[in-house]
C-alpha cells in the first residue's frame, strides 16, 4: 500500500466527498475511488459501502481510519523535519558521509546505477540517503553542512540547457549537472478513447489527462506557462501507473526509460510528442558551488551514466 491510499482514506472519512477529496489533492475522483478499491482489494476487506453518491463507512473502515490516521501523521512529522533543513551535523566525523537526498523518481531510475560507480571508486566512503519532495532537496542545500548532494529531475522547454552546470533559476549558489536527459512521449491503450492522432503536440498537453510519475519536478520550471500542462495525477509508482492507463482514466506522460519499466506492453502504445519548444527532461545532481572539488567524486560517478543509459 502507498501512503496516498492512507491519505485517501482518511481525509474521505472527514469530507464523506470523493470530489472533495479529489479537488484537495489535485486529482480526479477516478484516482481517488480506484486508489480505495485497490486497498480494499489487498486488504480484502470492505472499508467503504457506496450507494449511489453517498459514501459511508463500515465498522472494519472506522478502525482502519484510525490507524490510518497514525500512519499519515507519522509521515507529516518526517516530511516537516525535512522541511526544516534537518542536515548531519557540522564535525569532522561527517567528512566521509556523502547525504544525498533525493526525488522518487531519481531513487527509482538512476540513483542505483549511479551509486555502483561511485562504490567502486570510493568503496569505503559511507553513503546515507533521504527521499525529499523537490522543495525540501532545495532548502537541504542551504544549510551549512558539508558533503550534501541533491538528485532531482528538471524540466526544460528552452533547449538551451548545455551539459556543463548551470546555475539553477531563483536558487543562488546552487549549481546543477545534467547528468542525462530524456524525451517525454505520450504513453496509452492502443483503443483508447484518447488515441484520436498519429503524431500529438506540445498544446495537446492541455487537453489530454495526463499521469505522471511523480510530476513535482515541475515546479522546478520557471517557463512552465510556455507548454500547459492537464497532470491530474501525481502516481508514485508504475504499477500504479499502468492500471490507470489500461483503464483509459488517463494518458501517461513518460520517458521511454519509464515506458521499459512498464509491464506487458502489448496493449500500449507509445507516441512522440512534436514541439516548437523543447520538451526535455534533465536528470541531475545539484549541489552549492562552493562545493564542487569536494563532490567531484560523486558527480563523475553520476556522469558515468551516460556511457551506460
Amino acid at each position: 500500500m502507498r501512503i496516498e491510499q492512507f491519505q485517501y482514506l482518511t481525509d474521505l472519512y472527514h469530507t464523506k466527498s470523493i470530489t472533495k477529496t479529489a479537488e484537495k489533492f489535485f486529482i480526479s475522483r477516478q484516482v481517488v475511488s480506484h486508489s480505495l478499491r485497490e486497498m480494499e482489494k489487498e486488504l480484502d476487506l470492505a472499508l467503504l459501502e457506496r450507494d449511489n453518491n453517498m459514501i459511508t463507512f463500515t465498522e472494519v473502515g472506522k478502525i482502519a481510519v484510525q490507524k490510518a490516521e497514525k500512519i499519515v501523521e507519522a509521515y507529516e512529522d518526517f516530511l516537516s523535519i525535512t522541511a526544516k533543513r534537518v542536515c548531519p551535523e557540522d564535525n569532522e566525523a561527517q567528512e566521509d558521509i556523502l547525504h544525498i537526498y533525493a526525488i522518487p523518481r531519481m531513487i527509482s531510475t538512476l540513483l542505483p546505477k549511479c551509486l555502483a560507480n561511485y562504490k567502486q571508486l570510493y568503496p569505503h566512503r559511507q553513503v546515507k540517503i533521504y527521499t525529499a519532495s523537490p522543495e525540501a532537496v532545495l532548502e537541504t542545500m542551504q544549510c551549512s553542512t558539508q558533503n550534501i548532494i541533491g538528485l532531482i529531475a528538471y524540466l526544460d522547454f528552452t533547449g538551451k540547457v548545455s551539459s556543463k552546470p548551470f546555475p539553477l533559476h531563483n536558487h543562488s549558489n546552487i549549481v546543477l549537472q545534467p547528468i542525462l536527459e530524456s524525451k517525454f512521449y505520450l504513453c496509452m491503450r492502443k483503443s483508447s478513447k484518447y488515441n484520436t492522432k498519429t503524431q500529438y503536440h506540445d498544446k495537446d498537453l492541455a487537453t489530454l489527462p495526463l499521469l505522471s510519475f511523480d510530476p513535482a519536478f515541475l515546479t522546478l520550471n520557471n517557463n512552465i506557462t510556455i507548454i500547459p500542462m492537464n497532470i491530474i495525477s501525481s502516481i508514485n509508482d508504475f504499477e500504479t501507473m499502468q492500471q490507470l492507463i489500461m483503464q483509459d482514466y488517463g494518458v501517461g506522460l513518460l520517458t521511454l526509460n519509464e515506458f521499459n519499466k512498464l509491464k506487458n506492453h502489448r496493449n500500449l502504445i507509445l507516441k512522440p510528442i512534436f514541439s516548437a519548444s523543447n520538451t526535455t527532461i534533465y536528470y541531475g545532481c545539484i549541489f552549492r558551488e562552493s562545493e564542487y572539488d569536494k563532490l567531484l567524486p560523486f558527480i563523475q560517478s553520476a556522469l558515468m551514466l551516460q556511457t551506460v543509459e
